[in-house]
């Protein structure tokens, strides 16, 4: 009877192991690589959507309103807002003398100037002749961009 009930023990953690170790597979494991990859990915398009920006300037002498007129009125699904219930484009918005712009992922948490959000990568020299612009986290804490 002792050596069923330790064979029915054994059997149950294998169980719950196996268990625990499919779970972990498919829900976090998966996640954190999937959230890797969609950081590139998003700096890569980002890159590419701030170069956009920078011609449609050169050809219409100003920045687009927004992302949608940049594109003809077509949305980019932001791959790091899958769990974002509003929009999922990227974050967009010309400065006030309307020769800048700010242009980001707002990232997992949905919210925008905060420490998860992605930013195109451009080098100084590149930075020196483009109207984009790295928004201060502190500068923006008040702005009430959520998207939940």
């Amino acid at each position: 009877m002792k050596n069923i009930t330790l064979i029915s023990i054994g059997v149950l953690l294998s169980i719950v192991t196996l268990y625990t170790w499919n779970y972990y597979e498919k829900n976090i494991r998966d996640k954190e690589i999937y959230h890797n990859n969609a950081r590139g990915l998003v700096e890569s398009n980002l890159r590419e959507e701030a170069i956009k920006i920078e011609v449609y300037r050169i050809v219409f002498g100003y920045y687009p309103k927004s992302m949608k007129s940049l594109r003809d009125g077509f949305d980019f699904l932001d791959p790091l807002t899958t769990e974002c219930k509003c929009s999922r484009d990227f974050y967009y918005q010309t400065g006030e003398n309307k020769d800048s712009y700010f242009l980001f992922s707002v990232g997992s948490d949905c919210k925008a100037f905060t420490e998860d959000d992605v930013h195109p990568q451009f080098s100084d020299g590149e930075m020196e002749r483009i109207g984009y612009r790295v928004p201060s986290i502190s500068e923006h804490m008040n702005d009430k961009f959520i998207c939940k």
